[in-house]
């Protein structure tokens, strides 16, 4: 994959790999996800609820329930975006 895509690239690209690449993919993600719970537990911190905080931070950056783009295809902060407040879980 080259290093800068938009999303339609990186869509096509997604969508080139084998089966056996996709499963190798999404078990590395997994990986990556376990490690990071993992880390967050043992430095005593709720990794549950700092996600579902920074969920709702992301989805607040979404207009009537759809992603704003500019025009390098990355999602922009709305008029209704609100940082995610983490203190409560460290």
């Amino acid at each position: 994959l080259k290093y800068k895509m938009n999303y339609s690239e990186y869509q096509g690209a997604v969508e080139e790999l084998s089966a056996d690449e996709r499963v190798e993919l999404l078990d590395a993600l997994c990986d990556q996800v376990v490690t990071a719970v993992g880390v967050a537990y043992m430095m005593g911190m709720d990794i549950e609820g700092a996600l579902a905080e920074v969920n709702r931070s992301n989805w607040s950056k979404f207009k009537g329930g759809v992603p704003v783009f500019n025009e390098h295809l990355k999602i922009v902060k709305g008029a209704e975006y609100t940082p995610p407040e983490l203190s409560d879980y460290i």
